[in-house]
């Protein structure tokens, strides 16, 4: 049976991982996903089921941190380079998960494929499920054509129309949400020269905000290090631009930032700098080398040379290495201390400490990060911060009582958020409004 003529043509494994193509009579509804895809393959090799063996890779069990789509591509890269012998096909599904439907392959070999898969994600509990266990649910799922077809398509029809219950969901959700949004229509580049101009006319002395990053001692005392000023994105967006959603592309949102840089150089050079604060300013590379910047720098009181801190975004910092090297041994040069913004658990461990040259380097937190890293991951943020000393590091965006107590559990002792302001008693314009509290 398997040499019919008869029998449809089915393609070997092919490049990039792209999936079965659908009939030309199927409608476009159907052809969005790869689910339809699998489905309608399935369904076609029923009537030609000798030889015939599928393997489902269950990636989308994974925890979360190990299902990042990069994570994901190198992993069927890797399984496409183990199976580019054997004749089939690979489907990356909606959800993440990898199906092979595979032709005139010993299942042994199929299986051997997918342990080699499965070592890439050795320290996931999902991944320490053996082979002769992955019938229960485990990190893959094998069929025989010929013994559980109707199993197969059983699953494969259940995987189409959950993913297509979730695609209309999603539909629905983001109509309702462009609909109902807050934010205003999408930043598209025809809108940037019109912001440009706004910005550089704007009064931004109301919406300049201050919030303190402080070490917390061994008794819960917060004590300010110094003071990040910014403008407030939200409070920007209400005044000037109520009508675009200034998030909603990065890239332009990036760009955009270097006129916002040089109006806050502006404003604390006319509102007085004051010489008994440290303080701090996020900036663009390119806003540092700026005449502005030079500007600015002359009237920096001699008391507070050597304390304040220029912070640099991980992204300003790759788009042009050449000009961040320029920029840094300038600021060097004149007494400014240098921190890498931008950082979380998982992008911390790639940047050498000793090599960039950075005084402190601020770690995001967020929910589902720190608080639910794995200990490989955990022991490595604990390592670094013994390293290169607990004063380096900052834990910033702690809103949360979470945030400080893993943070000091993992030897952060600097921290920066709505929750230190809180602490220290003082207010979003960076008044204080409290006496100190104990964390």
């Amino acid at each position: 049976m398997a040499n019919d003529p008869k029998a449809p043509s089915f393609p070997s494994v092919a490049p990039n991982n792209s999936v079965w193509q659908l009939s030309k009579d199927t409608n476009k509804e159907r052809a969005a996903l790869p689910e339809r895809l699998l489905l309608d393959a399935v369904e076609r090799m029923g009537a030609f089921r000798e030889g015939r063996i599928a393997a489902h890779i269950h990636f989308s069990k994974l925890q979360h941190h190990n299902r990042r789509d990069h994570y994901l591509r190198i992993a069927a890269d890797n399984f496409e380079s183990h199976v580019k012998s054997y004749a089939g096909h690979i489907f990356l599904l909606s959800n993440g998960d990898l199906f092979f439907l595979g032709k005139d392959v010993e299942m042994h070999s199929l299986i051997e494929a997918v342990d080699k898969l499965r070592v890439l994600f050795s320290e996931d509990p999902l991944a320490q499920y053996h082979s002769s266990d992955d019938e229960t649910g485990g990190f893959a799922s094998y069929y025989d054509f010929e013994e559980n077809y109707d199993l197969l398509q059983q699953d494969v029809l259940i995987l189409y129309k959950s993913m297509e219950r979730l695609r209309k969901t999603k539909e629905a959700t983001e109509a309702k949400a462009i609909k109902t949004s807050t934010r205003g229509r999408p930043f598209v580049p025809g809108d940037l020269a019109k912001l440009i101009s706004i910005l550089e006319r704007a009064d931004l002395t109301n919406i300049l905000r201050r919030q303190t990053a402080c070490t917390i001692d061994e008794n819960g005392i917060p004590k300010p290090l110094f003071q990040e000023a910014y403008v407030s994105i939200d409070d920007l967006q209400k005044i000037c631009t109520p009508d675009i959603d200034l998030l909603s592309d990065r890239w332009l949102f990036h760009y955009l930032t270097r006129t916002l840089d040089k109006r806050v150089l502006t404003l604390l050079s006319n509102t007085g700098i004051n010489p008994e604060m440290p303080f701090s300013l996020n900036l663009n590379v390119q806003t540092v080398l700026s005449p502005e910047f030079a500007k600015f720098d002359t009237l920096i009181p001699s008391q507070l040379r050597g304390r304040v801190a220029i912070e640099v975004h991980k992204v300003d910092l790759f788009s042009d290495m050449g000009a961040f090297v320029f920029a840094r041994d300038f600021l060097r040069e004149r007494g400014y201390l240098l921190c890498l913004d931008g950082l979380t658990q998982h992008t911390l461990p790639f940047f050498d400490k000793n090599k960039l040259g950075f005084d402190y380097f601020k770690v995001y937190w967020a929910p589902d990060g720190l608080n639910t890293a794995q200990p490989p991951a955990l022991a490595e943020v604990k390592l670094l911060l013994s390293e290169f000393g607990e004063k380096s590091f900052i834990l910033c965006r702690c809103d949360s009582e979470d945030a400080i107590t893993v943070g000091r559990e993992l030897g952060f002792t600097q921290f920066q958020g709505r929750l230190i302001d809180r602490l220290l008693g003082i207010s979003k314009t960076g008044v204080p409004i409290l006496t100190n509290k104990k964390y």
